[in-house]
Formats: C-alpha cells, structure tokens, sequence
C-alpha cells in the first residue's frame, strides 16, 4: 500500500490585546477560532481511500514577546484550547469511475474536549495597521480518549498546526 499524509487547508481568525511590559517585550493574550485537519490517502488493490480528520477548535494563547527590530516581534507561549467539534471523513473511489463510497463520524463524544499547546511566531509589520504572521502550534495533549468504539485501544492524536496570515492593528 502506498500511503500519502497531505497538509489540510483551514480557517483561523480572531483577537489580540497586547500589554508591554518595556519598550521591546510584552505579554499577549489571543483568542482564536481554528480549523484544524489532516488528509491521509492511500492506495489499497487498485481503491484510493482518503480520510480527512477535522476539528474546530478555540484556542486562548498567552504568549510572551520580543521586539528585536521596530517591525518584526517574535513570541512564543502556552496555548489553552478547547474543541468544539471533530471527527472524520472518507471517501473511497474504486477502479470504476462511476463507483465511488462516502462516509464519516462525528467524534464529538469519543475526543478530550480541553488540549495543551505551545505556540512558537512572529509577526512582521507590513505598513500601516497591516501585518503579516507565521506560527507553530505544538499539540501536547491526545485528542481521543479511551471510550472510543471505532479506534483501537490506545490510540493517540495530537494536534500540530502550521498557521500563516494576515491582520490588522485596530
């Protein structure tokens, strides 16, 4: 079987209040509205079978940050988030194009609804009030817990997030 693990594109938007504490470092809390997923497809005698796992979840950081020049401020910092929604979907196309099989599960009741980050960033100051942002988000909590039906005893999931955006300074 020929396995392939693809980044899923999201959404993410929400609010910022920063507090210096000097002229170069502060503290920053956010909070923060994210789709996160992954698609994993393979192949399996000839059927390509695609699974994409989602969850939906706000994220409250609470970063620590530098300014080492007037328009670039790196951060980073813990990262509470709580999921409001997950699960997963698949599709199966077989060797018929005319043939192909559609399911999912909503995974509300089986996933740990609190999860613990670290979030590592920066941000670089494009003119005006605009801006532009990278950051990593770091999963340290498993996503599912052990009353799961449809995965295996044991089974770990967590969350690791590469975010890339633009803002604006209100």
């Amino acid at each position: 079987s020929n396995a392939e693990d693809k980044i899923k594109m999201g959404f993410y938007g929400g609010a910022f209040i920063q507090h210096p504490l000097n002229e170069t470092m502060g503290i920053m809390a956010e909070i923060n509205y994210i789709q996160k997923g992954d698609k994993y497809s393979f192949d399996d005698s000839g059927d390509e079978i695609i699974y994409i796992f989602y969850g939906k979840t706000l994220e409250m950081p609470v970063l620590f940050y530098f300014q080492p020049m007037e328009k670039m401020t790196l951060y980073a910092g813990p990262v509470l988030g709580y999921i409001l929604k997950g699960g997963y979907m698949y599709k199966v196309s077989y060797d018929d194009p005319n043939v192909a099989e559609f399911g999912g599960l909503d995974m509300n009741e089986w996933i740990n609804r609190f999860e613990f980050s670290a979030a590592l960033g920066g941000r670089y100051q494009l003119g005006g009030k605009y801006f532009g942002e990278i950051r990593y988000i770091y999963g340290m909590t498993n996503m599912f817990n052990d009353d799961n039906p449809e995965l295996p005893q044991g089974t770990e999931g967590k969350t690791s997030t590469l975010t890339i955006g633009l803002g604006v300074n209100l």
